[in-house]
């Protein structure tokens, strides 16, 4: 039931009112792999049924005209809030510091749904790529030294989180952990420029 809720409030975000179709996606696969598709390379393909262009409809200077500058603990709350909603548990009981994929019972189609409501919330771009690290073993297999591509790829992460993050990547093994703070992070660099407490 809890799965089924999460699931249908999701859908109802979805500018086609439904989550994309295996099927769907099975069809974008097997163009990208053809050679029809020979001249695309280098960029994401997303799958979200128009969720990310509605984002793209917002304007920055909207969250500050709603807000005024929001401040470092205020964006970290609300981040902790929109979780917090999602799945169901109590504000009070989230951090900056909690992980969310293993903290929390976080799976892909909660990222999509983190995404829409932090971009619903603070009326920004979400590039959930970026905001929850999607391609970070990628950038740093291929980019060179870990904390120099996580600083050029992730500049909003203080230096502090970026060598842990690097650290955590040395294991192989390990998933990094994106924590509720990171998430906080992006929102503060994307939010017009403001003074932070």
């Amino acid at each position: 039931v809890f799965l089924e809720r999460r699931r249908e409030a999701v859908e109802k975000r979805m500018p086609i009112g439904r989550l994309v179709r295996m099927d769907e996606a099975v069809e974008t696969v097997l163009f990208l792999l053809s050679a029809s598709a020979s001249s695309v390379n280098g960029t994401v393909v997303t799958l979200d049924g128009g969720l990310s262009v509605g984002q793209l409809l917002q304007f920055t200077t909207y969250a500050t005209m709603l807000y005024g500058p929001l401040g470092y603990s205020e964006i970290t709350d609300k981040v902790c809030g929109i979780v917090a909603d999602i799945f169901e548990c109590d504000p009070r009981a989230l951090s900056g510091e909690t992980r969310l994929m293993t903290d929390l019972p976080c799976e892909s189609i909660d990222l999509l749904e983190i995404g829409a409501r932090l971009g619903q919330t603070f009326h920004i771009l979400i590039d959930d790529d970026v905001v929850f690290l999607r391609s970070l073993r990628y950038h740093v297999a291929h980019g060179g030294e870990p904390e120099a591509v996580i600083r050029r790829e992730y500049p909003y992460l203080s230096p502090e989180r970026v060598k842990a993050l690097a650290l955590g990547l040395s294991n192989p093994d390990a998933v990094p952990q994106l924590c509720l703070d990171d998430i906080a992070a992006y929102i503060r660099a994307a939010l017009p420029s403001q003074e932070y407490e």
